[in-house]
């Protein structure tokens, strides 16, 4: 049998296609907790660049306290050496009016120029000093080691564990937890 033509053909204007996909994640929980161990490292780096902050500003305070003790002892030091020197000017001004006086003349120069320039490194310690520690930089203060140098002769023994030291600082504490 032969099939008319008219039955292979199909009508296609009445016709349509479409389709809905649904996608649902099977297990989210692993995003999520990832992000709760990034918060909780961030906060501990916070935590510890905040301490480091801190220990940096009083290193820095320290150091300026110890170089106005220094300068102190330093000042105090040129002022013998100024008063010495002097004694000898005077001396040899006595007994010699011509040659050597000059020398002496010179080397007291010399003494006054290092004396004016312990005084001024001397203020300007106790400005960055005052400054560090939030004070008006014209504070006068006078640190309570000044002194320390001349009570004693032999030094003072020291008893650091270091162990502990190493615990204290922020920078080591960061690398042993791995942030």
């Amino acid at each position: 049998a032969v099939i008319p033509k008219e039955a292979m053909s199909y009508d296609v204007h009445n016709v349509f296609g479409g389709a809905v996909t649904l996608t649902q994640p099977v297990y989210m929980g692993g995003a999520l907790r990832a992000m709760n161990e990034i918060t909780k490292y961030a906060e501990e780096m916070a935590r510890s660049s905040r301490n480091a902050a801190v220990q940096e500003l009083v290193y820095a305070v320290d150091e300026a306290y110890w170089t106005v003790v220094s300068l102190e002892n330093k000042r105090k030091l040129a002022v013998s050496f100024v008063n010495l020197v002097d004694t000898l000017r005077h001396n040899v001004d006595e007994m010699v009016r011509v040659g050597d006086a000059l020398k002496v003349q010179v080397r007291y120069n010399e003494a006054e120029l290092a004396l004016t320039k312990v005084d001024n490194g001397l203020s300007l310690s106790r400005m960055a000093l005052a400054q560090l520690c939030g004070l008006p930089i014209d504070t006068q203060m006078m640190p309570e080691d000044v002194g320390l140098y001349q009570e004693s002769k032999k030094p003072r023994a020291m008893n650091i564990d270091m162990e502990e030291v190493y615990a204290s600082r922020q920078d080591l504490e960061t690398m042993r937890h791995g942030i």
